[in-house]
């Protein structure tokens, strides 16, 4: 394997500093990898956003084939966390470059079928689109015995990010602040980490423990010293991102508790209007 690094802007949390980090790795990926020659195959992923512009600048010099991998469907992921609005014109800018390069893709790989759905509602050709799940590594989480007696552990472990719910878990943690015979444990960080940690303290949530992300040598442990998992989405990010953590827990041999919409997105030309940016209609599991 030959790595070829990009140099690129520093990242920042700012929209300003972020974008000036993206168009400038864009760039030099851009001319890295015009430079590199004719490769077989040229695979993009979709961080960061639009690298599928670059796969398709070399498909069509360098005559390779192209294929796309999507973690996340954009714009649709952002429509659906409220950082871009639905009918901007920005958001149709942004859809219309990223449809460009899927629909002369040779193959666009998918997490799962209601990915796959959104991307046929958007126009590309469903003979292209390939369904991959993701997975755990089988020999990295392995089955515990399960912890001692005492209180029910119930474990989040991940990115605690703008696209997993919070709040039907928060209302059931404020019920449960005073009740012993309940342990919540969160491992992982992201943009609402600190978020739960404020309602845990405003509620005076005691039974409630904070973790950073666990090390790769420390999965089995950690995810066998819960008694059942949890997993959730909210229903407006359906298609545009899938959750993975689901795969670790069943490594684990644990138990899931999902939060998230209740049946897949059904093919139908509401899925159209919705992926150019409208709201999904979707009831959400108590």
């Amino acid at each position: 394997m030959r790595v070829l690094e990009v140099p690129s802007l520093p990242f920042g949390r700012g929209a300003a500093s972020r974008l000036a980090c993206y168009l400038s790795f864009l760039a030099g990926a851009l001319v890295r990898g015009l430079a590199a020659g004719k490769p077989e195959v040229v695979v993009t992923l979709t961080t960061p956003p639009l690298l599928s512009l670059v796969g398709a600048a070399i498909q069509r010099l360098r005559g390779a084939r192209h294929y796309i991998w999507e973690m996340d469907v954009y714009p649709d992921v952002a429509v659906a966390l409220g950082v871009l609005k639905p009918h901007s014109r920005l958001t149709r800018e942004l859809g219309a470059l990223a449809d460009y390069a899927r629909r002369r893709a040779d193959g666009i790989i998918v997490l799962g079928p209601c990915m796959r759905d959104r991307l046929a509602a958007r126009g590309v050709p469903p003979e292209r689109i390939h369904v991959a799940e993701n997975w755990a590594d089988g020999s990295l989480i392995q089955p515990r015995p399960w912890p001692p007696d005492g209180s029910l552990r119930v474990l989040y472990s991940g990115n605690l990010g703008l696209a997993h719910d919070f709040d039907t878990i928060s209302a059931a943690m404020a019920r449960l602040a005073s009740d012993a015979r309940f342990q919540f444990v969160f491992a992982g960080d992201g943009p609402r980490r600190r978020t739960v940690e404020d309602f845990c303290r405003a509620h005076a949530i005691r039974n409630a423990r904070f973790l950073p992300y666990q090390q790769s040598a420390r999965l089995s442990e950690h995810s066998g010293a819960c008694h059942v998992g949890l997993v959730t989405q909210t229903p407006e990010s359906l298609g545009t991102v899938v959750p993975s953590k689901i795969y670790g827990l069943m490594a684990a041999a644990r138990p899931v508790i999902f939060i998230g919409p209740p049946k897949p997105l059904p093919r139908s030309p509401s899925i159209a209007s919705a992926a150019a940016g409208k709201s999904i209609p979707a009831t959400q599991n108590p």
